[in-house]
Order: structure tokens, then C-alpha cells, then sequence
């Protein structure tokens, strides 16, 4: 997510309108690792879920929400999110190029 954001900010000042495969190429596996965390987070995948470290926090401690809502199912929504954005602006894009 972070080398997204540094991505999409140098397109967006620089007026880039060919980034969109560029940004899939990072949102696509971020999406497949953040259904896989909230697979095992969810219990649909079967491997048990252990503390982040031993004397640290736990992945599901209540430190670990936002608003209530567990940080991988945020994390699915944000990826969606943004491949949705991206599909589209470059449906938009292939549009106005052509």
C-alpha cells in the first residue's frame, strides 16, 4: 500500500495518465494477500492465527480494528477500492487516447 501511494502521488503531479498499469501491477497482489489475512483472520482459511510476537501485540486484539472492523477487511476494502478506481480510470484513459 505505501509504494501505491508514493506511485499515485508522482502521477498525479506529474499529470500521468499511462500509471494505471503500473498501479495494478501492486494493487492485484495486494489484494490477493489481503484476502488471504482476512481468510485466516475470518477462520475460512484453516491455519491458526499467533500473536504478531512474543511480547507484543496479538493480530486479534482489540488494538487491531478500526471503528470496530478488523484491519485485514479493511485492508480488502481499501485494495478493492482502489482496483476499482484504477479499472476505471483506465477505461477512461484507453477512451480519451484513442
Amino acid at each position: 500500500m505505501f509504494p501505491l501511494a508514493i506511485l499515485l502521488t508522482i502521477a498525479l503531479f506529474k499529470s500521468d495518465r499511462q500509471i494505471w498499469p503500473y498501479s495494478l501491477a501492486l494493487i492485484i497482489p495486494g489484494l490477493g494477500f489481503a484476502l488471504y489475512h482476512s481468510g485466516l483472520y475470518g477462520g475460512l482459511i484453516e491455519a491458526p492465527i499467533v500473536p504478531c510476537s512474543k511480547n507484543g501485540p496479538s493480530c486479534t486484539d482489540a488494538n487491531m480494528t478500526i471503528w470496530g472492523l478488523p484491519l485485514p477487511y479493511l485492508s480488502v476494502a481499501a485494495f478493492g477500492a482502489l482496483l476499482i478506481s484504477q479499472t476505471l480510470f483506465a477505461r477512461h484513459t484507453r477512451r480519451i487516447l484513442s
